[in-house]
Parts: structure tokens; sequence; C-alpha cells
């Protein structure tokens, strides 16, 4: 697991990447927000989280923003854990995909894919009133092939999905490096606390046990 950092706009660092498109738009929901504080609760539950939705951030929910803007994000993402294997370690598995339609790398939406799933616990969050996962591993930039780590704060508030139910992703590195990518949604006008961005449409599922 890694510690949360924002991503901070390096102008030239390195060219066709994540942060150095960053450089050329300073107005993008890359953010140097503080970081999240959270309550965790058991590690390696037995449950498991589906499903896929739209955030537009900024201003981070619970409404869109003009379609003209570009201003949003798409996801699918499903994480199910089996609780602790015999050898000590979590057997957990799922997929993220994640596409910041505000953000363009070589021409295209940086577009994040999952390579590997490595740990899941319960967050603790009065906002997530069905349950609330916080999970992660390692993913790739699909734009560049760039690997980094991440971290995931899902939130199923009830039904609909749409205006009432959480997601944000949080990046860190390439490789040692502590910078980072994440969504800027406070409270308000995000409806949940500690940089929890409300969804604008979609829905997030908690099974809180599935065996």
């Amino acid at each position: 697991m890694f510690r949360l950092r924002n991503l901070e706009l390096l102008c030239g660092a390195v060219a066709a990447t994540m942060l150095a498109w960053a450089c050329d738009r300073p107005e993008s929901p890359v953010s140097q927000a503080n970081k999240p504080l959270f309550w965790f609760g058991e590690q390696c539950p037995a449950a498991k989280m589906t499903g896929g939705g739209r955030i537009d951030a900024p201003f981070g929910g619970p409404d869109k923003n003009p379609p003209a803007s570009h201003q949003y994000q798409t996801f699918g993402a499903h994480v199910i854990s089996d609780g602790f294997a015999s050898d000590g370690s979590c057997a957990v598995k799922g997929s993220l995909e994640w596409v910041d339609h505000s953000l363009r790398v070589n021409g295209s939406p940086l577009n994040l894919h999952s390579e590997q799933i490595t740990f899941v616990e319960v967050l603790i969050e009065d906002s997530c009133k069905d349950g609330a996962l916080h999970w992660g591993g390692r993913l790739v930039e699909k734009n560049t092939g760039e690997e980094y780590d991440f971290e995931v704060f899902d939130c199923d508030n009830g039904e609909p999905g749409a205006r009432n139910d959480g997601f944000n992703i949080a990046l860190s590195g390439p490789g040692e490096s502590q910078d980072g990518y994440t969504l800027d949604c406070p409270s308000p006008p995000s409806l949940h606390p500690d940089n929890i961005c409300t969804l604008t449409g979609g829905n997030r599922q908690y099974h809180p046990t599935h065996l």
C-alpha cells in the first residue's frame, strides 16, 4: 500500500506523460487538495463492490458539467475479496478502467487500466450508508505505458447511484516517485467529505459478503 500524494505540476519533467501534459493545462482536475482522512476497518474482508459511473470534476458533483466543457471522468470497476488465503495473503481480485476526458495525453483522453489488485479494506464513512471499500494495486497508463500504484475510495450510498454514491482514485509513481494524480472534489459540492467525488451517473453496488 502507498501513501496518497497529490500531483504537483512540474513543467518540463517528462515528455509525453500525464505530468508533462498537465503543465499545459493548469486548470485541470489534477489537484493539490488536502489528503483524504478516513477511518479504515477490517482488512481483506469477504466482500465485493461492482458497477461503474461518471464523475464531473471539477466541480465534483452531484451535477453534470456542460457537455462542451469535457470536464468529466468515466470508469468501470469491481473488486472481490475472499478474505485471507492459507498463506496469509489477501485473496483479492478485480479490475479498474478509468478515463479522464478532461486530460489529453498523446492526443487521447487519459486512460488507466489496472494490472493487479493487491489490497482491500473496509472504509468507514457515514455518507456511505450501504458500505464502502478502500482498495488498490498497480495500473498502467495506456497512453504512455507508464505504471503507477493506485488506490480507490469506493462508496455505495443507496439508490440511485447518481447523486448518491461516491468514488475517487489516487495515483503515485512512476516507480518510487511521490508525485501522483487525484480529483479535487471537496465537500461541497460533493455530497461526501474527504474528497470522495459524488457520481453524476452510474451506480456502485456493495456486497458485504458473497461466500
